[in-house]
């Protein structure tokens, strides 16, 4: 047999984490003994995304990838594209205009 070389990652943040306290919402991630308030900050822990969770040293590369991507998946699925905006002039001017004086 071929020996495999990537390890499938589930999608499911609920399988890289444990619920430890369901009435506080706290959830200990499966690499590492942090325990975070919630899935949400797991994500961000896993991902090492920046916030108000110390990222995990532990986590193996392809579930961080995975976290990141989900991340910023969402964000490009939640926020608009930007517009951009052309400013077109009400009239031409011309430099006579400009310095034109009244006596």
């Amino acid at each position: 047999m071929a020996a495999a070389t990537s390890v499938e990652v589930s999608n499911d943040v609920h399988d890289h984490g444990t619920l430890v306290n369901a009435a506080r919402n706290r959830v200990q991630c499966r690499y590492c003994p942090k325990e975070v308030t919630g899935f949400s900050h797991l994500k961000y822990h896993l991902g090492q995304l920046s916030g108000d969770v110390k990222p995990c040293e532990d986590v193996p590369e392809n579930v961080k990838i995975l976290m990141r991507s989900r991340q910023f998946s969402w964000k490009e699925d939640k926020c608009p594209p930007q517009r951009s905006y052309t400013v077109i002039p009400l009239r031409p001017t011309t430099v006579e205009e400009k310095f034109e004086f009244v006596l």
